[in-house]
């Protein structure tokens, strides 16, 4: 499996980003993992990267956080410059199953829909996906 550059989880709860840097660091499939608790956050450290940074390969996204959502991040995020955000798989990793948020998921760009918890199982088929 190869491994990824950044990961970067963008969740309000503390614990269920711990659990899942643990998974990832345990997993060994990534040298860096960055941990957000809203959207604007994770929006204020792509508009602050700069291009000798290492690049961000994938993001798993909730969507209920305060301050920014996980639909705000995707319109604010669609509005950076490309070169920051080309390549970057984004994974809605959420405990919603609307069919109305998927939907509006798909609108803004969103690859990936899981349901919460993140498993080695849903971390192996997005890299048999996207990486291999």
């Amino acid at each position: 499996m190869n491994k990824l550059k950044r990961i970067l989880l963008i969740d309000d709860d503390f614990v269920t980003n711990f659990i899942n840097e643990n998974l990832i660091k345990e997993m060994g499939i990534a040298e860096e993992i960055l941990c957000f608790k809203n959207g604007k956050e994770a929006i204020d450290f792509f508009k602050n990267r700069d291009s000798s940074q290492p690049p961000i390969d994938l993001v798993f996204l909730d969507l209920n956080m305060p301050v920014m959502d996980g639909f705000q991040f995707m319109e604010a995020y669609h509005k950076l410059e490309k070169k920051s955000t080309s390549e970057v798989i984004v994974a809605m990793l959420t405990s919603s199953s609307l069919e109305k948020e998927k939907e509006i998921a798909d609108q803004l760009g969103v690859q990936e829909h899981l349901n919460k918890p993140l498993t080695k199982e849903k971390i192996n088929q997005l890299f048999l996906k996207y990486y291999s």
